[in-house]
């Protein structure tokens, strides 16, 4: 996001974009780990996570609907995607907001600050209306019958979960809605 990737022509946002929905449906759905290969052969069960929120965020930062993406996750039917979305749930913030932005006009700054800010409440919005106790619930009772991780995960992020949740009133969404639109030329 530093470079302004909101303020890239729009038909290179729309190519990224593309690229991670496929390597989103191949992480998740199919546990295809390309592109990160060579990285995955190096590692453990920890880089499958970091490369799932790496997604995840990349994602929200290329303007998928938050709502449409966390409720994906949530009918997916895969470890990882399972995984994701009980971990993000103890995040205090899904989209990073930068310190600096490479702008060819600085006056845009600002904007793009209040953008980010907007579309973080509206993912951990989204999140939580998708991540909800009850379906958390849900999937702790059969994690603690197929996936025992799983349910410990689930177990280990309740405390932080219900601290960090944000919930949204449905002006305070449109409102957020506006600013990203906004922020997005």
């Amino acid at each position: 996001m530093r470079l302004g990737l909101w303020r890239w022509p729009r038909e290179e946002q729309d190519a990224l974009r593309a690229l991670f929905c496929s390597v989103a449906m191949n992480w998740f759905n199919g546990g295809d780990p390309v592109p990160f290969e060579r990285v995955m052969r190096k590692s453990n069960t920890d880089m499958d996570n970091l490369v799932s929120v790496r997604i995840v965020k990349a994602l929200l930062m290329l303007r998928i609907n938050p709502f449409e993406l966390f409720a994906w996750l949530g009918r997916a039917n895969s470890t990882r995607a399972r995984g994701v979305l009980v971990g993000l749930t103890t995040h205090g913030h899904l989209v990073d907001e930068g310190d600096y932005y490479v702008l060819d006009d600085t006056t845009d700054e600002p904007l793009l600050h209040e953008g980010i800010r907007a579309l973080d409440r509206l993912a951990l919005d989204a999140l939580q209306r998708i991540a909800t106790d009850k379906r958390l619930i849900c999937l702790w009772a059969w994690a603690n019958r197929e996936d025992l991780m799983l349910a410990r995960t689930i177990e280990n992020t309740e405390p932080l979960r219900t601290q960090r949740a944000l919930r949204l009133l449905v002006t305070e969404r449109q409102k957020d809605r506006v600013i990203v639109q906004a922020a997005v030329v």
